[in-house]
């Protein structure tokens, strides 16, 4: 399993599966009462490769990179 921190606290993992790897990102957030829970938004993604993964991950980066 790898873990890592993107820029603007965008976060992801990659998880090997047995047809591939789970790509998950989500941004961070604390608890509130109208938040249950520690994230803004979270996109699950299940793919056949890591290559796949990371096509898929470096458009959330730039996106995420583009906002103000």
């Amino acid at each position: 399993m790898q873990s890592l921190k993107a820029p603007h606290s965008l976060k992801y993992n990659l998880t090997p599966v047995t047809e591939g790897v789970l790509l998950s990102i989500w941004e961070p957030a604390p608890v509130t009462e109208q938040r249950a829970r520690p994230f803004l938004f979270m996109a699950k993604h299940r793919l056949p490769s890591e290559d796949e993964a990371q096509e898929i991950l470096n458009y959330y980066l730039s996106a995420y990179e583009a906002m103000p």
